[in-house]
């Protein structure tokens, strides 16, 4: 009931049901058992839809202690190291989140093998969401270079795996639209835009916000293009 509730955006029922779930399995099962453990990370995620970031983070970090002292590592760890990652990026602590998103991938890696491993990432959404992360958290630390191969690596897997007019592959290609506007590649930037922009229209309509977004964002390139051939000023200009 309170997932259900999550989903429907009742936060505050979500929480309080969550919260008598977790004190009734914790009382019964104890505070190590799995499904203590999952009620918490659920717990987590609804404070992290609520924007409580300080909640979910020290939610998420009870959990994670519970599951580091539980031999074998558990699939729902994994979850819960990805999630506080994500709670990380949200508050802007990107030296934190980098290695909480690429502990996800290695763990995959040694639980899985190297074969296995390349499978999964090529028709894994969350995996692909676990690497589309460490490229937002490479572009929003300035490793322009790191983030680029990120994103196009993603963007090739996931037209592969979802298609090109997915709304997830979609982002991908606005964000690598963004990453070229930082790195001053406008006609780049432009491409990817339109390219976005094309299929939002098509996915979404004209009036959805993503499609308006992108919209913006390729009316900046433009104009920014525009700027540069009337009066010579260099494309990493800030606008």
């Amino acid at each position: 009931m309170g997932v259900l509730y999550a989903s429907q955006d009742k936060f505050a029922g979500a929480v309080l049901l969550h919260k008598r779930a977790l004190r009734g399995i914790e009382e019964v099962l104890g505070s190590k058992h799995i499904l203590t453990l999952e009620t918490m990370g659920s717990l987590g995620n609804v404070y992290m839809s609520q924007g409580k970031l300080a909640e979910a983070e020290y939610t998420f970090k009870r959990a994670l202690q519970g599951f580091d002292a539980r031999p074998p590592k558990h699939a729902s760890r994994l979850r819960t190291i990805g999630n506080l990652g994500m709670v990380y990026k949200k508050q802007g602590k990107l030296a934190d989140a980098e290695p909480l998103f690429k502990k996800v991938l290695q763990e995959m890696e040694e639980t899985l093998g190297p074969k296995h491993m390349e499978t999964l990432e090529s028709n894994h959404p969350s995996t692909l969401q676990t690497i589309g992360n460490i490229g937002i958290v490479y572009k929003n630390q300035g490793k322009l270079a790191e983030a680029e191969h990120t994103f196009k690596q993603v963007l090739r897997r996931k037209e592969e795996v979802l298609g090109p007019r997915r709304i997830e592959t979609l982002e991908i290609v606005g964000n690598l639209g963004s990453l070229y506007m930082d790195q001053g590649k406008l006609p780049e930037a432009e491409h990817m835009y339109e390219r976005a922009l094309e299929g939002f229209v098509e996915v979404l309509g004209t009036e959805h916000a993503l499609t308006l977004q992108t919209s913006i964002e390729l009316d900046n390139v433009r104009r920014r293009r525009c700027r540069i051939e009337e009066t010579g000023e260099s494309p990493l200009t800030s606008c």
